[in-house]
């Protein structure tokens, strides 16, 4: 069985179920970690700004 996998308009196919998995679980985790990596930015920046003004 071949598994079809898309990822970022590009098509890999996979002879085994668990790769297309983990290339289903890498595509959340390289999705995730950017976003999570700036809100953490921002809200470091949020917390000193207030210690600045006073």
């Amino acid at each position: 069985m071949v598994a079809k996998c898309k990822v970022f308009k590009t098509e890999y196919f996979f002879e085994d179920k668990d790769q297309m998995e983990f290339i289903e679980w890498l595509k959340t985790f390289l999705f995730v970690v950017p976003v999570v990596t700036v809100l953490y930015g921002i809200r470091q920046i949020w917390d000193e700004e207030p210690n600045k003004s006073s």
